[in-house]
């Protein structure tokens, strides 16, 4: 993800815009078509949680 998040940072707008203008705007027009999807949040633990962060992620995971 961080690879990915790193690229995006890099060249994201250059390659919307040349998607999006010469080389594939049908593909450019189905992804911005397309249902947002959620956003996703990952962490790599060192260690086990601490019991906070167990109660807070059950929280969240409740509220959905």
């Amino acid at each position: 993800m961080r690879a990915l998040s790193a690229d995006f940072e890099r060249h994201g707008e250059t390659v919307i815009e040349a998607v999006r203008t010469t080389s594939e705007p049908a593909t450019y027009l189905r992804v911005v078509a397309s249902p947002p999807r959620q956003e996703i949040k990952a962490r790599i633990p060192e260690d086990k949680p601490t019991d906070e962060e167990v109660e807070l992620l059950n929280e969240q995971h409740n509220r959905r």
